[in-house]
């Protein structure tokens, strides 16, 4: 037995994702350009705060400890079988890892301050 369609000239497919496409399309289209700032320069209102939580945090004994203890967890819990904890607390620490990279790749310092 042939069985009809119903009117539907749609897939049920395009149907559910078509209104987060045109969404999408319309955020990039009508969206400002994204731009970055520099790394404070020393001497400028920003960079005390930006020394303290990037170099001396992140890079410093801080970050390192943070780095060290998520690699640690996440061995443990990969020891007791529960995978995505520890993909989180290793991704976590790695992420804390490259932090510093990050904050300068994407622009997010502290240079608004001044």
């Amino acid at each position: 037995m042939k069985r009809q369609n119903k009117g539907r000239r749609v897939c049920g497919f395009a149907q559910k994702y078509l209104p987060f496409v045109v969404m999408s399309l319309a955020v990039m289209a009508l969206g400002e350009a994204a731009y970055a700032l520099p790394v404070p320069a020393q001497g400028q209102l920003g960079y005390d705060v930006y020394d303290m939580v990037v170099n001396k945090g992140l890079n410093g004994p801080i970050g390192n400890s943070i780095v060290v203890l998520g690699g640690v967890g996440g061995a443990g819990l990969l020891f007791k079988q529960q995978i995505m904890p520890a993909a989180m607390a290793i991704g976590g620490g790695a992420v804390i890892g490259k932090m510093p990279s990050i904050v300068n790749s994407m622009g997010a310092t502290l240079d608004l301050l001044y």
